[in-house]
Parts: structure tokens; sequence; C-alpha cells
């Protein structure tokens, strides 16, 4: 599981020293006296005569020795946090999340659930394409056949980075990101699996796609995130008054990202209200208006154009990238 430090692992040796409640005869302490140092940055984990590689990972710490050691990951700080925590403070100030980052989250969230699901990376976005170095902006091939499910997208698990000076002269692409622009990041891939999987025999058994049955619920978890955005500054009185203008533009926001939100709500209630945020959604009972439902081609296509189009209008008016 990815874990995201408060603190920019810079300087790994005074980083291994941040350990709180740790008593002398612990095998935390034992081990750390062993090996001051602490942290060891790597680029590979051997195991099961598979060499696995983890570009993103800096560094990582192990507890104690043997098959039971505790090993913590650490990844990439992330500058700006998470999602979740740009909408507590949000909510902290009562003051709406402005409707230009919405449309951002969605543009560039919409295109990492485009390439886990169907392998295909939007042309439009240079900056994913350069990730892959290997595949042409102009592909159309997916990489890979059975879609990718994620399982976890609470906002939490998306993180938010304004690219450091550093970091855009390593890569010029990540110049079009700014503070008012950040990368949105989907992380902790902890749960993630194939969609062509052999655990929802259920669902199988039912004559459901694979494809329809689990990445359903990736896109309720989109759902939910942009809702959530869109009621960050909202009480649960206001929030209940809202709903009962079904969803009128009161707070300000456009028409179309209203529209937006309410395509993804009945699968946002279904998670909530059906699974608690846990589980696959089980579609053969909840199937009635399943053909309004966001489907691939609205949601990677119509949806992600309008989303790149309002965001232009902001950089266009603002003069920023």
């Amino acid at each position: 599981m990815a874990i995201t430090p408060i603190f920019p692992l810079h300087h790994l040796e005074v980083a291994s020293r941040r350990y709180l409640h740790r008593d002398p005869n612990h095998f935390a302490t034992r081990y750390l006296q062993d090996h001051p140092w602490g942290f060891q940055r790597i680029q590979y984990l051997k195991g099961n005569d598979f060499l696995s590689v983890f570009p993103d990972l800096l560094a990582f710490q192990v507890y104690a020795d043997g098959p039971d050691s505790s090993i913590g990951l650490f990844y990439r700080y992330h500058n700006k946090g998470t999602l979740n925590h740009l909408e507590s403070y949000h909510a902290s100030i009562q003051s709406p999340v402005p409707e230009y980052f919405i449309w951002h989250v969605i543009a560039q969230l919409g295109r990492a659930y485009c390439s886990l699901h169907t392998g295909r990376l939007i042309p439009e976005d240079p900056v994913r394409a350069s990730l892959l170095r290997h595949l042409t902006r102009d592909s159309t091939e997916p990489l890979w056949r059975r879609p990718v499910i994620h399982n976890n997208g609470h906002t939490s698990n998306i993180f938010l980075h304004v690219p450091t000076p550093q970091e855009k002269m390593e890569n010029p692409l990540l110049a079009r990101f700014s503070d008012a622009l950040p990368q949105v990041i989907l992380g902790d891939f902890s749960q993630a699996y194939e969609g062509a999987n052999s655990r929802d025999v259920h669902a199988l058994a039912q004559g459901m796609s694979d494809s329809d049955w689990e990445t359903w619920r990736d896109k309720a978890f989109f759902g939910s995130a942009i809702k959530d955005l869109m009621f960050a500054a909202m009480s649960s009185d206001a929030m209940a008054a809202y709903y009962a203008e079904v969803y009128s533009p009161a707070m300000g926001y456009s028409e179309q990202l209203v529209a937006v939100v309410r395509r993804f709500e009945p699968l946002v209630q279904m998670m909530e209200e059906a699974e608690g945020l846990a589980g696959p959604l089980r579609l053969q009972d909840f199937g009635a208006g399943r053909d309004t439902w966001p489907g691939d081609g609205w949601m990677f296509g119509e949806m992600i154009e309008m989303a790149d189009w309002f965001v232009g209008e902001f950089v266009g008016k603002q003069g920023c990238v």
C-alpha cells in the first residue's frame, strides 16, 4: 500500500529518525540501532523469480528481520496533499470549490480511469502519454485487453501535486501544471485487479460482463469525488435543501457541471446505500435505468472534452498554464 509521508524525503537520514512511541526494546528501535541510516533507496524488489520495477518508489524501511518483517514503502511526496484535504479546507472556511478546479479534476481523473478501463490514452493529454514512451500520441491500440479496476478511488487516494522547478526542467511537459491547476494523481492500487477476475463468480453466473460489473464501481467513486467537491462548503441541512431542488445550480455552478454530477448520481447512491463503499456493485439488484448510466463512450469522450473546454476557458481568462 502506498504511504505518502507528511515530510519530503530530501534527507533520508533525518527522515529515518522520525519515530514516536517506540520503547527501547521495540524491534524497530533495535533494528534502527543496528542500521542507523534507516532508509535505503531501491529500484527493484525481487520475489518469486520476477523482477518488479517501482519507478516512483523513493525508499523503503524494514522494521524487523525475517519473513514477518514490517516494511514501509514511501512514494513521491505530493506537495498539495489529497483531494480530501482540499475538501476539508473549503468546508472549514465555508467557501465553494471553484468550478474551473472541479472541471480540471474531471478531466485529469477521467483520463486516469480511461487508461485503466480501456487501455488507451487520450491524445489531448501529452503528459500522460509521455509517461509511456513506447506509445505514440497518435496510437489507438490499447495497452491491455482487460480493464484494470482501481476499486478504492475515494478522495484520500487522489493526490494533488504542483511540479517543482526541477521536475519541470526534467520534464518540460509538466509546465502546464500550476498552483491553480495541479497534477491530479490516482494512487493506492492495493485493492486493484484485472476486470476479468474469478473472485466474483456470482456476477459471472448472472451473465454480466467483467467490464460492466466492476468498472461501474470505479465510476461510482469518480462521481462521489466530484459530488463531494461540489458540496464541500455546504452543511448537511443545506445539502438536503439542495437535493430537494434536484441539483439546481443555486451555488453558482454551471448547468453543465450539475448535469455531469447528476449523471453519476444513481451509481453513487447505489454504492453508498447498498454497499457502504465496500464490495462489488450488485447490478442485478439495481438494474433500473441502467441505460442512462455513464458509459465509456460518454465518460471518456464527451465528458472529458467538455471539461477540457471549461479549463481552457479559465486558462484563457487568467493567462495561466
